[in-house]
């Protein structure tokens, strides 16, 4: 697995993650890596916006969706 090192986050930013990560009974790591772990799922939209980018890049492709393409996006 990697790592992650963010430098120059406010002290008050710090100690509110703390103090989360003690409410949650668990460590500092701990709960960012959950954070972080959470966040990076493409939500439906993003999907979305994330196809649409990808069918502007190929040439000849139309950026029209059907009805069932959209659906799925938001699944």
């Amino acid at each position: 697995m990697g790592q992650l090192l963010i430098r120059n986050l406010e002290n008050c930013v710090i100690e509110s993650y703390k103090s989360k990560a003690r409410a949650a009974g668990t460590s500092l790591e701990q709960y960012v890596r959950e954070l972080l772990t959470r966040q990076a799922a493409m939500t439906p939209k993003e999907r979305l916006i994330f196809t649409r980018s990808i069918r502007e890049k190929t040439v000849g492709t139309s950026i029209a969706m059907t009805k069932d393409e959209i659906r799925e996006g938001l699944e």
